[in-house]
C-alpha cells in the first residue's frame, strides 16, 4: 500500500466514524461554524479535511464560495486545497481535494437535480466521499412552486444516499437576497428544510444563516422585516464580494473538518 493509498484510507476511515458514530441532530454549518481568527480548528483537522474526496455542484453563489477557497488557498498553507473543475471520476485517482462544476439548468430544480444524479452515475459516485448539490435565488421565481422543488432537492438527495451509502451527503439552505423581491419564497424553502432536519439526521450547509448573520453574529433584516442578505457580503445584492466568500470558504472548512472526524470547539 502506497503513502497516498494509506492517506485516503484514513480520511475514508474518520468519514465512516463520522456517519457511525451518527448524531441525535444533523449537522448544521451556519454563521457560528466560522473560523475568523484562524486558531479554532486545528491544523491536524485540516490535514484531514483537505485529503477528503469531494465534489460540488453548484451555480454562481457556488462559485463565490469557491472562488473564497482559492483565495484562502492562495493566501495561506493552512487553507491549501487542491480543487479541479468541470471534474470526471478519473480526477479523484490522482488527487484528493475538491471537484466543483457549474451545474447549469438555471431556474430548473428537477434539471439540476437530473444533471447531478448524472454526474454521480459517470462514475463520481463511485470515487468521492462527499457530495452536495447547492441550489441557486433565482431557482425560485414569481411562478415557481417551493413545495415541488423542495421535495425535488429532498428526493435527489435521498435517492443518491441510497444508491451510494458511503458517501456522505451535504445539504444546502437556499441562499438569500438582500431585496425583498421573492424573499418569501426563499424563506419558505429555507422553513421546510428546518423542518426536514428535526426528523432527518443530515448535514446541511447553512448559506442562507450565514448571509443573513453580520460578523459581529448579529442578524440582518431588510426594509420589510425578512431576514436578507447583509450589505457587507455581497456585491450586487445576491452575489458574494470578497468578504462573503471569505467567510463562506471558512465555514466550508468547518464542515469538511468535522466531516473528516473533528469533534468541534470544546465547550467552555
Amino acid at each position: 500500500m502506497n503513502a497516498r493509498t494509506r492517506r485516503l484510507g484514513l480520511a475514508l476511515l474518520m468519514l465512516a466514524g463520522f456517519t457511525a458514530r451518527g448524531h441525535a441532530d444533523p449537522l448544521v454549518i451556519d454563521h457560528t461554524c466560522i473560523d475568523t481568527h484562524d486558531n479554532v480548528i486545528p491544523m491536524n483537522a485540516l490535514e484531514r479535511a483537505r485529503r477528503l474526496r469531494v465534489v460540488l455542484g453548484h451555480e454562481s453563489v457556488g462559485f463565490n464560495v469557491v472562488q473564497g477557497l482559492e483565495g484562502l488557498s492562495q493566501q495561506s498553507p493552512r487553507y491549501r486545497l487542491d480543487i479541479g473543475h468541470m471534474i470526471q471520476a478519473w480526477w479523484y485517482t490522482q488527487h484528493a481535494g475538491l471537484g466543483e462544476w457549474f451545474v447549469g439548468n438555471a431556474n430548473n430544480v428537477p434539471g439540476k437535480a437530473q444533471a447531478f444524479e448524472q454526474r454521480l452515475a459517470s462514475g463520481v459516485g463511485n470515487a468521492v466521499q462527499v457530495a452536495s448539490l447547492k441550489l441557486c435565488f433565482a431557482d425560485l421565481q414569481r411562478n415557481s412552486d417551493t413545495d415541488a422543488n423542495f421535495d425535488a432537492y429532498v428526493d435527489v438527495m435521498e435517492r443518491m444516499q441510497r444508491q451510494y451509502p458511503r458517501v456522505k451527503f451535504v445539504y444546502w439552505s437556499m441562499p438569500m437576497r438582500r431585496e425583498a423581491v421573492l424573499q418569501q419564497k426563499r424563506t419558505h424553502f429555507n422553513q421546510r428544510m428546518a423542518a426536514y432536519l428535526k426528523q432527518h439526521e443530515v448535514v446541511l450547509f447553512d448559506i442562507a444563516d450565514i448571509e443573513c448573520h453580520k460578523p459581529d453574529g448579529t442578524a440582518f433584516h431588510n426594509e420589510t422585516g425578512e431576514l436578507a442578505m447583509w450589505d457587507g457580503y455581497t456585491v450586487d445584492g445576491g452575489h458574494l464580494n470578497d468578504v462573503g466568500k471569505a467567510r463562506a470558504a471558512r465555514a466550508w472548512w468547518w464542515l469538511t473538518a468535522r466531516l473528516a472526524g473533528w469533534e468541534g470547539p470544546a465547550v467552555r
